[in-house]
């Protein structure tokens, strides 16, 4: 993702924006999943 190479913080907000941008939030499993990852993902 483009969040990596811009040096954003990596969290559920800015991961939702980006997908959301991209179309792919049905295709990343929804908001569901990306909340599920953000908590089990060590930072």
């Amino acid at each position: 993702m483009s969040l990596r190479k811009s040096k954003q913080a990596i969290d559920f907000i800015t991961i939702t924006n980006e997908l959301q941008k991209k179309n792919r939030v049905e295709e990343a499993g929804e908001v569901s999943y990306s909340t599920q990852l953000i908590s089990i993902v060590p930072i």
